[in-house]
């Protein structure tokens, strides 16, 4: 059960930062700024 639920957990954390750097991906995109 635990294992499970840290399990959830990480993909939902992996997502989130996916997530997050395309945003700031498209930011840069968007500002002209390249990293």
């Amino acid at each position: 059960m635990q294992y499970e639920n840290v399990e959830k957990l990480n993909r939902q954390g992996m997502i989130f930062v996916v997530f997050h750097t395309l945003l700031i991906f498209n930011f840069a995109l968007d500002f002209g700024f390249f990293l």
